[in-house]
């Protein structure tokens, strides 16, 4: 930010060089600049200032002489030094200002050094007892997780030897059932054989019977043909007493020939 003090000063200091009365300071455009060249001032420069001034000199009867550059050599000198003397009290006058902002400025630095390096080690101590808190929090959840591992660590040891166990059991029902099949397979395997041997005897039985009831037949009803049964008449003849005929013993019984 500008120090106004010192501008203020410097404004003062430009103004007291004016010429021909000129005591005023200010900020003018071209077009206004061009507007007091045209009412007859000079517009040429100070020769202390370099400025642009406008001052109109006329000589004794009031005639326009110049814009600048009439004035006496003792008056420019004495003018002059007036303002050497002004401007080294002026440049007096910043060196000391100067001086006292440098000492100013000096005790601030040291000021903000000795607050910053209070404030370091205030910032120092507070991130190391924030550091310790967040070590000690940081551990406290290292021992939770430590645990929790060695907790998963036995649960899945647990499961995994009851796992074992319950597939040894499984494998060893497995085992039992496979047996019983073997055993039920060969059981039934026994009891077909059995059976199919007894259906074979009971068979072999029947048709024995059968071939020796055949045979007893055959022979009993050979015998009375063979002793002349046929010369008989009457109801008990052929025919009629169903030796061979509707009685059944050569006939519908199928005792000889047809069975």
């Amino acid at each position: 930010m500008p120090d106004k003090r010192a501008i203020k000063k410097a404004v003062e200091l430009l103004r007291k060089h004016g010429r021909g009365g000129d005591t005023i300071l200010a900020h003018i455009n071209p077009e206004e600049a061009a507007a007091l060249k045209a009412m007859g001032g000079s517009g040429q420069p100070n020769p202390v200032t370099g400025l642009p001034e406008f001052i109109n000199i006329t000589d004794e009867g009031g005639n326009l002489i110049s814009s600048g550059g009439a004035i006496s050599k003792e008056a420019i000198d004495l003018e002059e030094k007036a303002l050497d003397a002004e401007t080294q009290r002026y440049i007096d006058e910043q060196k000391a200002l100067a001086e006292q902002e440098r000492i100013a400025f000096e005790n601030e630095q040291r000021a903000y050094a000795a607050q910053t390096e209070a404030q370091r080690l205030a910032d120092q101590e507070a991130f190391a007892k924030a550091q310790a808190e967040i070590e000690a929090i940081a551990q406290k959840e290292r021992d939770v997780i430590t645990r929790q591992a060695a907790e998963y660590d036995a649960q899945q040891k647990r499961m995994q030897e009851e796992a074992a166990a319950e597939a040894a059991r499984l494998k060893a029902e497995q085992a039992a059932l496979e047996q019983q099949r073997v055993e039920a397979e060969q059981q039934a395997t026994l009891v077909r054989e059995r059976a199919r041997t007894e259906f074979e005897g009971v068979q072999r039985e029947a048709a024995e019977r059968e071939a020796s009831r055949k045979r007893a037949a055959r022979s009993s009803t050979a015998r009375p043909l063979l002793m002349g049964t046929a010369t008989e008449t009457g109801p008990q003849a052929l025919g009629y007493s169903g030796n061979m005929g509707g009685g059944g013993t050569l006939g519908s019984t199928q005792t000889l020939g047809v069975g």
